[in-house]
């Protein structure tokens, strides 16, 4: 299922799709966005939607990122074995 983190993480975006991001100390290019969905959380708690995206990067890793509208960081969600 992959280990939860939840921490910032610095991307770099091309029309607001993440296409290298900062992961395991140094700069990866995204090789393949496989998925991407949104997702409102604990609404009843006021919690902003959030745009989810599952990358392939190019050294294999698969990782899950967010965009926290109401912080404006992206966010290490979860890191796959």
């Amino acid at each position: 299922m992959g280990q939860l983190l939840n921490r910032p993480i610095s991307v770099h975006t091309v029309c607001a799709w993440p296409r290298r991001v900062f992961f395991n100390g140094k700069w990866h290019n995204v090789f393949r966005v496989m998925e991407v969905w949104k997702d409102v959380g604990c609404w009843w708690t006021k919690e902003t939607e959030k745009t989810f995206f599952r990358l392939q990067l190019e050294a294999q890793h698969v990782i899950e990122i967010y965009w926290a509208q109401e912080t404006n960081f992206w966010v290490l969600y979860r890191i796959y074995d």
